[in-house]
């Protein structure tokens, strides 16, 4: 719970079309600090907050859960959201798979085949200066 705003927006419609379109159909947001709304509902926040985190909402069929983190010990919380997500599965007709979501994906022919990056991996500029010897010690340091 918190200010949602267009930047907000915006990165999670980024992030999620890495995944296609049907990603929408397996997603519920979650919202975390529930106590913070004290004596506002839910539903008062969402329509208090916009269009954007409306806009989010309509893209997963208005699901969401939400979670009070003030709340420790023996809580039905993550059981509740567990039983939500078995029901979702179920009513979209199994869980999300990404092979398919990547068959239906037009490819860029701009961008780079996962494979070709995968094999570019993250070398030095062959006109940095930086011997390929000394990028190796770095990386070896990085990975102590």
């Amino acid at each position: 719970v918190g200010m949602f705003t267009e930047v907000d927006r915006a990165r999670i419609e980024e992030h999620v079309s890495l995944f296609g379109e049907d990603v929408w159909r397996h997603t519920i947001v979650v919202f975390t600090w529930a106590d913070v709304l004290k004596k506002i509902s839910i539903e008062r926040y969402i329509r208090r907050e916009g269009k954007d985190l409306q806009w989010l909402l309509e893209k997963c069929k208005r699901r969401y859960f939400l979670i009070n983190n003030c709340i420790f010990g023996e809580n039905p919380q993550v059981g509740h959201l567990i039983e939500k997500v078995e029901k979702m599965v179920a009513k979209e007709g199994g869980h999300y798979n990404p092979e398919e979501a990547k068959e239906k994906k037009p490819v860029d022919e701009n961008r780079n085949s996962s494979k070709e990056a995968e094999e570019l991996g993250a070398q030095p500029k062959q006109n940095s200066g930086v011997g390929l010897s000394k990028a190796r010690e770095v990386e070896a340091l990085s990975s102590e």
